[in-house]
């Protein structure tokens, strides 16, 4: 059965910007530099970013982060920008959003994946780069 698009909207927008469907208090947004899913769906860690300065980052989960859903989809509303990289994280070529760390027991030993997507354009990401992510550039939806 599929979803309508009032259905696919409604979600979107509990999940985001009413906070009500995940129970975690931020989201993380991760780098992968392979894709992050099987072919059955399966989530794969081996491809995240491994590198000594790489850390997933912080997004409030308080309804203000994200947009309306706009055109089937919402968008991050503030630029997200990881630290500098202390060395060569590799090329990066997806994103995926989680409702945990990578070392925290916040919300379950292991973090869920709950969206993810390929970028549109990949990037080689080196020592002294900074990954950063405008306003509107993460487009999240419900295919």
């Amino acid at each position: 059965m599929a979803f309508t698009r009032f259905a696919k909207d409604s979600l979107l927008t509990k999940a985001f910007t009413e906070g009500s469907v995940f129970d975690c208090e931020n989201f993380y947004i991760g780098l992968f530099c392979s894709d992050i899913v099987d072919s059955l769906g399966n989530f794969q860690e081996a491809g995240e970013v491994t590198a000594g300065s790489y850390a997933r980052i912080a997004v409030p989960n308080d309804g203000t982060q994200f947009s309306e859903v706009l055109e089937n989809d919402i968008r991050n509303l503030e630029e997200i920008e990881f630290s500098p990289a202390e060395e060569d994280w590799g090329v990066v070529t997806h994103i995926g959003i989680f409702d945990a760390d990578l070392q925290s027991d916040e919300y379950d030993p292991e973090p869920n994946l709950l969206f993810y997507c390929e970028l549109g354009t990949s990037r080689e990401v080196l020592s002294g780069d900074i990954v950063k992510f405008p306003p509107s550039s993460i487009r999240l939806g419900l295919s």
